[in-house]
């Protein structure tokens, strides 16, 4: 949840993926978090999962272009502002909702998954006893495997396109900032991988997309 229109029809969404059997994982800004407690306290209470989305809101509402704009870029900042980020946002869940999350996700995926980045991340995460990850492109899972341990934690990359694997199929990167892609193009997408997972038997699939695209 990037804005505050994802939290908007986050209820909504919340039931019927409840009524489907999908147990959702959300990841929230802290702001947005400290903003919406009573929302988000009736979605805990259906069972929903909650992890670390870092503190501050990292969209822009442009008004003249009625879209968001990406900001607050973990790769463009000190670690020290990372850091703070990353701790505000965990107190943001334990002071709203009385969780104390497990996981975390970098805001805006592969903007900060370098070697250095990942070990800066996970020493954070590992001081405030984390146990996963799920902050790394499509790449990851096809080189270090689907779900692997990186210095103590549990990592698991974003799972790509069915027909372009190694892109994220990413509700974001289908409507607001390119506009020559649409929902079709999604869904065949996600047809492929379904198709493809089908056949082989197994797989992983880790999947994000803001409530107000769905």
């Amino acid at each position: 949840c990037d804005t505050q229109k994802d939290i908007d029809v986050l209820e909504i969404l919340n039931n019927r993926l409840s009524k489907i059997g999908i147990k959702p994982v959300y990841a929230i800004p802290g702001e947005l978090i400290l903003s919406n407690i009573n929302k988000l306290k009736k979605i805990k209470a259906q069972g929903a999962e909650f992890i670390n989305h870092g503190f501050k809101t990292h969209t822009l509402f442009i008004k003249e272009k009625n879209l968001n704009k990406s900001i607050f870029f973990y790769d463009e900042l000190d670690k020290s502002i990372i850091k703070k980020d990353i701790e505000k946002g965990d107190f943001a869940i334990k002071e709203a909702l009385n969780i104390d999350p497990k996981g975390f996700r970098t805001p805006h995926f592969g903007t900060f998954q370098s070697k250095s980045q990942r070990i800066f991340l996970y020493s954070i995460l590992k001081n405030l006893n984390y146990e996963f990850s799920t902050s790394t492109s499509p790449d990851k899972s096809f080189f270090q495997g689907p779900i692997h341990i990186n210095s103590g934690l549990y990592e698991i990359p974003v799972s790509g396109c069915g027909y372009k694997p190694f892109n994220i199929l990413d509700s974001w990167y289908f409507s607001c900032p390119n506009p020559s892609k649409t929902s079709k193009d999604y869904f065949l997408e996600a047809e492929k991988v379904t198709t493809f997972v089908k056949d082989k038997g197994i797989g992983i699939l880790n999947y994000y997309s803001d409530p107000s695209h769905i």
